[in-house]
């Protein structure tokens, strides 16, 4: 565990990724002026917040030293210092965060302000709401969202992140639909959706170039006949029968195929256009 003050910590200027796992009492975090990469499982997340508002000063400083001289020394730093040194977390492009059983959603609200942050994996959030602004987040590439049981929408404020390409879902159990919006998102490339069992349907997500879908069998009955579903071009759709069935029906619906506008899109295959 770590204890003492950011301020008396090495910066770990050579860092560029860091592993914290199964440090709940994790009270403190050096600074990262090079750190790239960041997993943070089932660990404590204040240090990270702290050291995001560090950042935070450090730009205001730079832009603006007088301004920002009474917020710094309140956290025990001088804004000269940090605006002659470097930003914490400045190069910081990936961050996969486990969070612990019941802690404070709150704390994502400073995920926000990684501006150079590429991609964002988030897991066991146990909140419906995960309202950030994400317009902030211009960089943003690849989103996951893995063990959310009571995530019921994707954030409005998503529709902002106009650079994302990869989105992944995974083990949403209370997730029924997608937002109409989601199509405005003409950079999104890939989506991936497994273990939402009551997602029904998708909007015409037509900038689509890969569709993956698993274990959701009432949205993969809705996809068969949509014909913007057929054009995509790698397309995996994953049909989990129930438990109760009979072997020789389990190998039907594997098999089962959707042939339509010259493509043959198979249930757990995908193929290239059928010949003429």
């Amino acid at each position: 565990m770590i204890t003492a003050k950011n301020h008396s910590l090495p910066s770990l200027s050579r860092l560029s990724y860091l592993d914290i796992s199964g440090c709940p009492k994790l009270s403190s975090m050096p600074l990262f002026p090079y750190v790239e990469k960041l997993y943070l499982h089932n660990s404590n997340l204040r240090p990270l917040e702290r050291t995001v508002s560090m950042g935070m000063i450090s730009t205001a400083s730079q832009e603006n030293p007088t301004a920002t001289e009474s917020t710094s020394s309140a956290h025990s730093y001088s804004s000269s210092t940090l605006a002659t040194s470097f930003t914490p977390l400045s190069k910081f492009k990936y961050l996969n965060i486990v969070m612990i059983e019941g802690s404070d959603g709150h704390v994502l609200q400073s995920i926000q302000h990684l501006t150079a942050l590429e991609e964002f994996s988030l897991s066991n959030y146990n909140e419906d709401g995960m309202e950030l602004e994400w317009q902030a987040l211009r960089k943003l590439q690849y989103l996951r969202l893995y063990d959310h049981p009571k995530l019921t929408s994707l954030p409005v404020g998503l529709q902002q992140a106009t650079s994302l390409r990869h989105l992944e879902i995974r083990n949403c159990p209370s997730l029924t639909t997608l937002p109409e919006w989601i199509c405005e998102i003409i950079s999104l490339q890939s989506l991936h959706i497994s273990n939402c069992p009551n997602l029904t349907s998708l909007p015409a997500l037509t900038s689509l170039k890969t569709l993956h879908i698993r274990r959701c069998p009432i949205l993969v009955e809705s996809c068969k006949n949509q014909d913007w579903v057929a054009r995509i071009e790698k397309l995996w759709l994953d049909l989990a029968p129930p438990k109760e069935e009979d072997s020789e029906q389990t190998e039907t619906n594997k098999e089962y195929e959707l042939k339509t506008r010259g493509f043959t899109k198979t249930f757990g295959r995908c193929s290239g256009p059928t010949s003429q």
